[in-house]
């Protein structure tokens, strides 16, 4: 059973803006007023900024369009009066839209802009306002130690503020994030800190969840009888305050602890309860795991017809809940690569960048030490020793330079290193999609799992000049085997590696063949009536390697893809252009003879990749 733990949801804004509006009002109710403070005060000024960022804010579920809109007209009336404070809270409210629209690589960028923005107020609250709301979005995207990093600058601004509702925030994330990761100890240390922090504010609704989170580390920890007191605490207080979610949580927790202690019949009398409170909900997790449980209860009693219909209602459940997730994790691994791929070329374009800042430095102290120099070699030597100076001081500077190049070099490189086709990614994800509305989920995870893997090893690999031959030959693998995934087997293919190379010890550019198997996939084959393969040579010839791509589809006579290749779009071939560059960039570096050969064949057509033999060790 897939569990969903109990995250706290801190709403900031109210406390850090100061707006004097009742939680208690609807949204609409606020908005109406807010519009009428807007009307009545057309003044431009910091109040203004203040009751738009209100207004924004009250709608950011309802109408998130308009609640973009009006934190754009805040930010503009902040910088055209420039209020520094409005700045940032405008640039925190835009990025927390962005959060609410699951579009986490731009609520990261926000987020990151209002710290900037801020950091010259120093205002804690707003600081931790910020950090909270970076910690969200990577606890939703599954980056638990980055999540980490920012609830604990959370809980030391909290501390430092003296502000005890941010403080059991932070700490409650923590303890939750902790339990996500299975380090049930630590979960309870800053869980247990925050419930204390809720009963003594007397917060029940947030004390009723702490303690299922605590009932369910007790349980896996394999402490019952502690889990069933935790467990019962959290459902008590939630029948106080009317919370049917947690009530239908905590009870379908208490009915899988009683089939943990063989006690069949409480089991099913709460997993039978959960499902009163979970049903009006429409809560499909907690009904599909309140019916898996009564199934396994009724089991265990012999009762197997009332078992098998509960067991009927679970599968049924499961698996709308399975298309549903399913959608979520297809968005989330698209959001999650373009993030990944993002942090590379910045990671790259900011090595590049201090290579550039470094070589200025070394430039301005070699001339001023050749002045100095230059000053004492006139004072105490001949016009030979100053001949002399000069020709070393060019040398050196010679040195540097070629330092210097072979540095943006080697940035450039890895920024094309880090590029990759959009058209294979998002025909990918249309497949899966595909899969999942003809009802196939066995070959959606397959084919998901295959490009999640994929995509981590281009990601990986990125940051690397040279991959060994075998890993890079398993990448190019996995991508021919979703190609024939998507295109429903329609080739085969084939991988054939000379036995003197060492594949665990050759190192190749990561990646380097596969926009020429694109090509051969779908401009050859693609094409071609009936099935096709495609074949991959490797071969030694004297201190180079030959990698050869073969295809017996329609050729290069009725494509014009690979002279000059072209993409989907009618435009230059990304991948084909990227390649050739690349090839350039190696030989400048290797001073070497890399090249692209391509033939014609009776049937098909033949690429040679000639890349310089290049050892591991």
């Amino acid at each position: 059973m897939r569990k969903h733990f109990l995250r706290i949801l801190l709403q900031l804004v109210c406390s850090i803006l100061l707006f004097g509006f009742c939680r208690a009002q609807s949204s609409n109710t606020i908005a109406d007023s807010l519009q009428q403070l807007l009307r009545a005060k057309p003044e431009k000024d910091s109040n203004r900024v203040t009751i738009l960022l209100n207004l924004s804010h009250s709608i950011v579920h309802e109408n998130p369009d308009s609640s973009m809109k009006i934190a754009e007209q805040a930010l503009v009336l902040s910088r055209e009066l420039k209020w520094q404070k409005g700045i940032a809270l405008s640039v925190r409210q835009k990025g927390l839209i962005y959060y609410f629209q699951s579009d986490f690589v731009k609520a990261i960028e926000f987020s990151q802009q209002a710290l900037k923005e801020a950091s010259s107020l120093k205002h804690t609250l707003l600081d931790a306002s910020i950090y909270n709301n970076i910690a969200n979005v990577y606890a939703d995207m599954g980056y638990h130690e980055k999540a980490l990093d920012y609830y604990m600058k959370l809980l030391d601004a909290a501390k430092q503020a003296r502000h005890r509702i941010y403080e059991m925030n932070a700490l409650i994330n923590i303890g939750t994030v902790y339990l996500e990761q299975k380090k049930y100890s630590r979960a309870l240390e800053y869980l247990n800190q925050g419930l204390a922090i809720a009963k003594a504010d007397n917060n029940n609704s947030i004390a009723s969840s702490v303690y299922n989170n605590i009932g369910i580390a007790y349980k896996n920890m394999n402490r019952l009888q502690e889990s069933l007191q935790n467990l019962e605490q959290s459902f008590n207080l939630a029948k106080e305050s009317n919370n049917l979610n947690t009530m239908a949580v905590s009870l379908s927790d208490m009915a899988e602890v009683f089939i943990m202690l063989k006690d069949y019949k409480k089991a099913q009398q709460y997993a039978s309860e959960s499902l009163k409170y979970s049903a009006p909900l429409k809560a499909l997790q907690w009904q599909g795991n309140a019916y898996q449980i009564l199934s396994l209860a009724l089991e265990k009693q012999g009762r197997y017809q009332e078992s098998m219909d509960a067991y009927k209602n679970h599968v049924m459940l499961r698996d709308s809940v399975m298309n549903d997730e399913k959608k979520q994790e297809i968005n989330r691994k698209e959001i999650q690569f373009e993030f990944e791929k993002k942090e590379a070329l910045l990671k790259a374009e900011n090595e590049k960048k201090v290579a550039l800042a470094n070589a200025e430095i070394n430039r301005q102290r070699i001339v001023r030490n050749a002045v100095i120099g230059g000053i004492l070699v006139l004072l105490v030597s001949t016009v030979t020793g100053l001949i002399l100076y000069k020709r070393k001081r060019d040398a050196e500077q010679q040195q540097k330079e070629a330092e210097f190049k072979t540095r943006v070099t080697d940035t450039e490189m890895k920024a094309l290193r880090a590029q990759m086709n959009p058209h294979f990614i998002f025909n990918s994800l249309n497949s899966v999609a595909d899969y999942m509305a003809k009802n196939n989920t066995k070959l959606a995870d397959e084919y998901l799992t295959k490009f999640a893997k994929l995509m981590r090893m281009i990601l990986e690999n990125s940051e690397q000049k040279e991959v060994l031959l075998v890993e890079d030959l398993k990448a190019l693998e996995l991508y021919m085997q979703l190609e024939a995934l998507r295109m429903n087997h329609k080739f085969t293919y084939e991988i054939k590696v000379d036995e003197e190379i060492d594949q665990e010890n050759t190192l190749v550019p990561p990646l380097i063949l596969q926009p020429f198997v694109e090509n051969s996939i779908w401009h050859g084959i693609a094409q071609k009536d009936g099935h096709g393969k495609i074949t991959i040579k490797i071969k030694k010839e004297g201190g180079m390697i030959n990698c050869i791509v073969e295809d017996d589809g329609i050729g290069r006579t009725q494509s014009s893809v690979l002279a000059p290749p072209l993409d989907q779009s009618g435009k230059k071939s990304l991948g084909m252009k990227i390649t050739t560059a690349r090839i350039d960039i190696i030989n400048k570096v290797k001073k070497s003879a890399a090249a692209i050969q391509l033939s014609d064949l009776q049937q098909g057509t033949r690429v040679e990749v000639k890349l310089p033999l290049e050892l591991n060790f």
